[in-house]
């Protein structure tokens, strides 16, 4: 009797750390997910639903608190929370629409200090755009502006 109740007991202890286990698997809640404050580089989709303009852009953004606070434009300007109340981004990935009804897809590609280290990119001729002779992140094929200048006419 003794030695079934140690079976049955070491069979409940199984199954209960079985399900704990299977439980615990599934759980993608946002701890799983999170970036510290600072800058990133992102993958800027813009649609203007008015228009119909839609672009792509690769810019760096700011986080705080796994909320994206400010979009950095190429041309030295930003969108900030005066323009969109900002949105959780700790899954790497967010959309939102600004206060003039505009459209943003934003998916985080990296940290700023893993691309931009010791700024060696800034001297690099991969930075370089082949068309212009402008400025372009080294994982990009074309500047910002010629960029868009291709995509409008495929």
């Amino acid at each position: 009797m003794v030695q079934t109740l140690n079976l049955q007991l070491k069979i409940f202890v199984l199954l209960f750390s079985l399900l704990f286990l299977l439980s615990c698997k599934g759980n993608n809640d946002k701890s799983d997910y999170s970036y510290s404050d600072g800058k990133y580089f992102a993958e800027i989709k813009y649609h203007n639903p008015k228009t119909g303009t839609k672009s792509t852009y690769t810019l760096k953004v700011k986080i705080e608190d796994d909320k994206l606070v400010k979009i950095f434009w190429s041309n030295g300007g930003w969108l900030d929370d005066s323009h969109f109340t900002p949105p959780d981004i700790s899954s790497g990935k967010v959309s939102f629409v600004s206060d003039k009804g505009y459209r943003y897809r934003v998916k985080i590609i990296d940290y700023e200090d893993e691309l931009n280290s010791d700024n060696e990119e800034d001297e690099s001729e991969d930075n370089v755009c082949p068309q212009c002779g402008g400025y372009k992140y080294y994982y990009d094929d074309y500047c910002d502006d010629c960029q868009e200048e291709t995509e409008d006419y495929e």
